[in-house]
């Protein structure tokens, strides 16, 4: 049986390796889910003290772009207002775990990450892939076998030449060996306690002093993998001045991860139609998703009304953000959403709100 690599360099990360080692000012930031967001005791805030305890000349500021529940769609859609502003040096991406249960297009997400913030960053933004564990992929890694998620992630590793960092495998390994128990490494399915993010974070530690010596190679930026890279993607925010009769902007205070939006566009009166103007070729919606949501309607320029459904399993026990990609491969340029609140809804649900933050378009003019 070939034994599956702990990590494997490619390019390495010499960009942020040679700001680390000339102590200058160095920022890092973490894409994922919620074992990204995971405060205080996750592996991105100990990978960060780590590398300020190692490199204490160094300036070190992280951005932890982690929400919990959502994958490398939508996390190609936020990319540029999440992470790109803040021009990172260095960007951790992880959705190994949530990507397994999606059923987007995973390749083209995780690709249309790496190609934007290419476009944006160039060789100024080393990029590493990071592949963490659930329950229900222990069993494909003790074969020594990728789960189905990180399958579709490593070929864009491989493409553009990333690092990708398994912190999942030597979990798995020691599962197998009985040298450690689930209960041990996690406190449910896929969250680790502290210590299991601790063995995640040696993982890291073993692999970046490798990764940061690596030679700076030739900028390059390889035709896409895939036939249409989610490359374009942007979050725009509702405007606390929309008007429509029977909805209502309430503003909030942005934490990030689940607290991660500055004002919701809310009704909870069936019937009540609200209007967006968008330029693009896609859109999609984001919003807060919970015990109170019903069933919403949207139509695109001149087309029919169309219901979903948005309550799942877990509305019933919290509001989280959530998102709806509703249509793809649009003709570029002016389009027009409508949304209207359904008089129905799930019969668990205890309300008929919708509770929007922003719209989600794929844009190909900033990829030009």
């Amino acid at each position: 049986m070939n034994l599956l690599p702990l990590y494997v360099l490619r390019n390495g990360l010499p960009h942020a390796g040679r700001l680390l080692a000339a102590n200058r000012q160095v920022t890092i930031a973490y894409l994922g889910g919620s074992i990204t967001q995971a405060y205080p005791d996750g592996y991105a805030y100990q990978l960060t003290a780590w590398l300020k305890k190692r490199y204490p000349a160094a300036r070190v500021t992280e951005v932890n772009a982690g929400i919990g529940g959502t994958g490398s769609d939508l996390g190609a859609f936020r990319l540029r207002q999440d992470v790109l502003r803040h021009n990172p040096d260095l960007l951790f991406v992880e959705f190994a775990v949530n990507d397994s249960h999606e059923t987007h297009d995973v390749r083209a997400a995780m690709e249309g990450i790496v190609r934007h913030t290419r476009r944006v960053r160039g060789n100024s933004c080393d990029i590493a892939f990071i592949y963490t564990l659930a329950q229900n992929l222990v069993a494909d890694l003790q074969e020594e076998r990728l789960p189905p998620a990180s399958r579709l992630h490593e070929p864009v590793a491989e493409h553009y030449g990333l690092t990708s960092i398994n912190v999942a495998l030597d979990i798995a390994r020691w599962l197998k060996a009985g040298e450690l128990t689930w209960d041990q490494f996690a406190a449910d399915a896929a969250h680790p306690r502290p210590s299991g993010h601790t063995l995640y974070c040696n993982t890291l530690a073993d692999c970046l002093p490798k990764a940061f010596a690596a030679a700076p190679g030739a900028a390059t930026f390889p035709p896409p993998l895939t036939p249409d890279p989610w490359d374009a993607g942007t979050i725009l925010p509702v405007a606390p001045d929309t008007r429509f009769p029977g909805w209502n902007y309430r503003p909030l205070v942005n934490r990030g991860g689940w607290e991660c939006f500055d004002g919701l566009f809310e009704s909870n009166t069936p019937g009540s139609e609200a209007a967006f103007s968008f330029s693009g070729t896609a859109i999609g919606i984001f919003f807060q998703l919970g015990p109170e949501t019903g069933d919403l309607q949207w139509a695109l320029d001149n087309g029919e009304w169309q219901t979903v459904r948005l309550f799942d399993d877990h509305s019933v026990n919290f509001w989280r953000p959530c998102y709806r990609v509703f249509q793809r491969r649009l003709p570029p340029g002016p389009h027009r959403l409508k949304l209207r609140v359904s008089a129905d809804r799930d019969p668990r649900s205890k309300g008929s709100w919708t509770k929007l933050a922003a719209l989600m378009v794929e844009n190909p003019a900033l990829a030009s």
